[in-house]
């Protein structure tokens, strides 16, 4: 069974007569090459078949692959045409992000004060477990909750405009300090409370900002 993969995007696989899975990262291969054909046997179209790959220069290269089925006349399945799409910045950015939160559960599963992670589209990806106290929210509900949900509208689009003007401050200013910023938060039963925010920006190994 075959696969025909175009690239997009900047991800330059080296393919060449190889075949599909020989470009798939050696750790991963068994187990890829059985999702893969596991995902193949379908006969259906797919969409972000995650993988791990060996570019040519040596380095790790992440995946997202889109496939459409090849059919023939008798309903055999021929192989597949498919898409791909670098996404090996995204990986490293949700990678800090984990790590960064690794490093922070210790230090807020017993605070009181409420600590939580956003990404760069505010979205949650951490917060303590005192989080719950606060708002009746639980660190679950809260990572799946919309940002803008959590706060009052008003409060909402100055802290998207606070958020804009930090990112802008601190491109032009390592050392910049982010001031202290006050926003109104709806908690779960519909009540509102006057939260006092101490920001920090999060950086992946390049220097680049992943979240707050």
């Amino acid at each position: 069974m075959g696969s025909a993969k175009s690239t997009e995007g900047s991800s330059a696989i080296a393919v060449g007569k190889k075949h599909f899975y020989d470009v798939f990262y050696p750790e991963d291969r068994e187990e890829l090459k059985k999702a893969a054909f596991q995902t193949f046997s379908k006969k259906k179209p797919f969409r972000r078949f995650l993988n791990r790959n060996l570019h040519k220069n040596r380095k790790i290269v992440w995946i997202s692959t889109n496939g459409v089925p090849l059919i023939d006349a008798d309903g055999n399945l021929l192989g597949y045409r498919g898409s791909d799409k670098n996404i090996t910045e995204q990986r490293m950015a949700e990678e800090v992000l984990r790590e960064n939160e690794k490093k922070y559960r210790l230090l807020t599963e017993n605070t009181t004060d409420v600590i939580y992670i956003q990404d760069m589209n505010l979205n949650f990806t951490y917060a303590s477990p005192s989080v719950e106290k606060l708002s009746g929210y639980t660190p679950e509900e809260l990572v799946t909750l919309r940002p803008d949900k959590f706060m009052t509208p008003e409060s909402f689009e100055r802290g998207v405009a606070d958020f804009k003007e930090v990112i802008a401050s601190a491109a032009k200013d390592p050392d910049y300090e982010i001031p202290l910023k006050q926003y109104e938060y709806r908690c779960k039963d519909g009540s509102t409370f006057w939260g006092e925010l101490k920001m920090k920006l999060l950086k992946d190994s390049n220097n680049n900002f992943v979240g707050i």
